[in-house]
């Protein structure tokens, strides 16, 4: 028996594939002694170059169209990710990357009006049920060590700027190829955040042989590798879905924390992360289960 209509198999496990590389991100970067920014300029150009030079290997570097078209993603993916790695040297890793999974509720608003995608009261629920499991972990790490508000609203700005870049990709990718969109991305996005690195005076020269190794790792794998897994993946799989499975993201991220950077997790961060997990395999797998027929209550 074959999935229900509409679920690709290979497209959701691109995405939690990517899920997880972008976990394993956050703990990395967070290891590191250079700013978020001039983390985010060096990885940017190290993915940049990686990645037009994939694209000039296979025969898909991005045209003068697909450039065009990606000014404004570029620039929203570099302010995302500049945000973001600021957010972790500022607060923990579990903090950041938890303020993250609001964005189903955010694409939820959204989806169904952009992209004509079926959003049931099931689905509306289960994810309400995984934020309330988010909460409860926000609600154990508050006031811990390494702990800082302004890391909080760096997250939650970055989020926001994500969740613009998440839907028009999902535009753009209709008609365009996944290297040569993201490549064209990355391009942009070490272009436009150069300048912000050099006027806060950050410089290529700060990281060490240290630093460039993690830089290096989180280009190629997470930065790379995993955006164009999703990247790739947005054809396949609702927008509203995809964005359900990144919830699993900041579970795996304070995993990854607790055991390789010390933070530690209290009882309402554990059990937080266990709702969380069963709210997003509930999701995940009603929409994928043989046989399974989605009722016709979509949410207004």
């Amino acid at each position: 028996m074959e999935a229900p209509a509409g679920i690709h198999v290979g497209g959701v496990a691109a995405v939690s594939a990517g899920v997880f590389l972008w976990a394993a991100s956050s703990v990395i970067v967070k290891s590191s002694e250079v700013s978020g920014t001039t983390f985010a300029v060096c990885r940017l150009w190290v993915g940049a170059v990686a990645l037009l030079g994939l694209g000039l290997a296979t025969g898909h570097l991005p045209g003068r169209v697909v450039w065009r078209a990606s000014i404004v993603p570029g620039a929203l993916f570099a302010a995302n990710i500049a945000l973001f790695f600021e957010a972790l040297h500022r607060s923990s890793v579990a903090n950041v990357t938890l303020i993250t999974s609001i964005q189903p509720a955010l694409v939820f608003l959204v989806a169904r009006r952009l992209f004509d995608e079926r959003i049931t009261r099931s689905d509306v629920g289960w994810t309400a049920a995984s934020l309330a499991g988010i909460a409860l972990v926000v609600a154990g790490s508050a006031s811990r060590p390494g702990w800082h508000p302004s890391g909080d609203a760096l997250a939650f700005a970055s989020i926001l700027i994500w969740t613009v870049f998440f839907l028009a990709s999902k535009q753009i990718r209709v008609t365009t190829g996944t290297i040569e969109y993201f490549s064209a991305v990355l391009g942009v996005a070490a272009i436009s955040l150069t300048p912000v690195m050099l006027l806060s005076s950050g410089s290529f020269v700060d990281p060490t042989a240290r630093d460039w190794l993690l830089i290096a790792i989180v280009a190629i794998g997470p930065g790379t590798a995993g955006h164009l897994l999703v990247t790739w993946a947005h054809r396949h799989v609702d927008v509203s879905l995809s964005s359900v499975i990144s919830v699993g993201q900041p579970v795996v991220a304070a995993a990854g924390a607790a055991l390789f950077l010390h933070e530690k997790l209290v009882s309402l961060q554990v059990i937080g992360g266990i709702i969380t997990i069963i709210s997003v395999i509930a999701v995940v797998r009603r929409r994928r289960l043989p046989g399974t027929v989605i009722p016709p209550e979509v949410v207004p």
